[in-house]
């Protein structure tokens, strides 16, 4: 398990969340402890969301 650098913005950085999971895949990271900076649950659920589908496609 890995837990990147800096907490991740699926939303508004869909490109560099896509290039901190390969980087950590590339690294042999299975499990990612992802942090999100959010403003309130809706905006963490919508994060959550965005990140399940930038790691699927």
């Amino acid at each position: 398990m890995l837990t990147p650098a800096a907490p991740l913005d699926p939303i508004g950085e869909p490109q560099r969340t896509r290039n901190v999971l390969a980087d950590m895949s590339e690294h042999g990271a299975t499990t990612i402890a992802a942090t999100f900076v959010s403003t309130c649950l809706q905006h963490y659920l919508e994060s959550l969301q965005a990140l399940a589908e930038l790691a699927a496609a």
